[in-house]
């Protein structure tokens, strides 16, 4: 396990056919590999208004060497909740949160959330269709904070929190025109809301005390433009919290930032390094090359495409689609606990992880093409 002080970051915007206007608040992001031995590799990526947003934050690499395990899915693995069946090739589960020792999923293409037991059995839909109190016209994203849930809809620019009881009690408003409703880029942690910003705006997140009288903001995470699905790719965001941490993760980069809940700047910031990321980052294309879509594509899909913080402290993430778990060693360094494939019994193919939560005894895993939720024991794995 190694630390270091300080990102290296490189700048450069050489032929990037962006306004002057825009350019202050547009920098190219392109990882590139930095090698200072054979052994060792370092990942940069282009920008210097990351690089001075991290000045001074604690940084560790980690390492991931082994060969995956691979885990065969059977019949008591796979649970499969009602009404959610398959839709032009996209499933509806799109998001999974535990609750107490049930389980929230959010549909893509129905505008509700369902409560299910343990085993994926359904007990009831989670508010309705409309605009009136305690209703939504989009579900736009999931959080559980401090045992209550919170449901965003971002047409209507409000967030439904209910009590622990799932009895909704408190809708907040949000006065930002241009939040986006990415369901991944939303969160509640502490006492406050993390909610995306839009295109217009110099960052890309923004934290929101949630006490309506108040309002209080800061903006936090610059805005990086870099290759992957057109200009938005590094600022498309992943986002979990527990008790008072924050997770998050800019999509396409290795790498996993650590809050405390109401701080806009990360405690520390671990840097995932292998060599199967160091092929990626290989195919990646230059962005004034036309194919550079193709390669960038493939890296995205690949690094931490899932994050989630669980109540032992424990990340549980993505490594070129297996499930990788991230723990605390004795030292309080942070290190690979195991790195799983999932394979469904039978035949050839895997789940890769895009929705991950856990309860105290399961690890439950969702992909948007498959219409199952996958369902590990804990024990064995940890």
């Amino acid at each position: 396990m190694r630390t270091t002080s300080e990102l290296n970051i490189i700048h450069h915007i050489k032929g990037l056919p962006i306004p002057v206007t825009r350019i202050l608040v547009m920098v190219l992001a392109t990882i590139i590999v930095s090698c200072s031995s054979e052994n060792s590799m370092f990942y940069e990526f282009e920008s210097e208004i990351l690089n001075d947003y991290l000045m001074g934050v604690e940084k560790q690499i980690i390492e991931i060497e082994s060969t995956p395990t691979v885990l065969t899915l059977n019949e008591e693995n796979l649970l499969y909740p009602e009404d959610v069946h398959l839709n032009l090739f996209v499933s509806n589960l799109f998001g999974i949160h535990a609750f107490n020792e049930n389980l929230v999923v959010n549909q893509l293409n129905n505008e509700t959330a369902l409560l299910l037991d343990e085993n994926g059995k359904n007990i009831r839909p989670l508010l309705q269709e409309g605009s009136g109190p305690f209703e939504i016209r989009r579900l736009s994203g999931l959080a559980v904070n401090r045992g209550r849930l919170y449901v965003a809809d971002f047409s209507q620019m409000i967030v439904h929190r209910s009590d622990s009881n799932l009895v909704f009690d408190t809708t907040i408003p949000l006065d930002r025109a241009n939040t986006t409703s990415n369901h991944q880029s939303f969160t509640a942690c502490g006492s406050y809301l993390y909610v995306p910003l839009g295109l217009d705006s110099e960052h890309i997140l923004e934290l929101i005390e949630t006490k309506p009288e108040t309002q209080v903001r800061f903006e936090v995470f610059p805005k990086i433009i870099g290759p992957g699905y057109g200009h938005q790719a590094h600022n498309t965001l992943h986002l979990s919290c527990r008790d008072e941490k924050l997770l998050a993760n800019l999509i396409g980069l290795p790498y996993l930032f650590l809050f405390n809940a109401g701080e806009s700047k990360p405690e520390q910031v671990l840097i995932i390094e292998s060599e199967s990321f160091k092929q990626l980052n290989k195919d990646v294309r230059p962005v004034n090359e036309p194919q550079y879509r193709t390669g960038s594509s493939i890296r995205v899909r690949h690094v931490l495409t899932a994050i989630h913080l669980g109540k032992s402290g424990k990340i549980y993430t993505t490594h070129n689609g297996n499930l990788l778990i991230i723990g605390k060693n004795e030292g309080s360094e942070w290190r690979v606990l195991g790195e799983y494939a999932l394979e469904i019994e039978g035949s050839d193919e895997r789940v890769a992880p895009i929705g991950i939560t856990t309860t105290k005894e399961h690890i439950y895993v969702i992909h948007p093409q498959h219409e199952f939720i996958v369902k590990l024991e804990k024990d064995g794995l940890l």
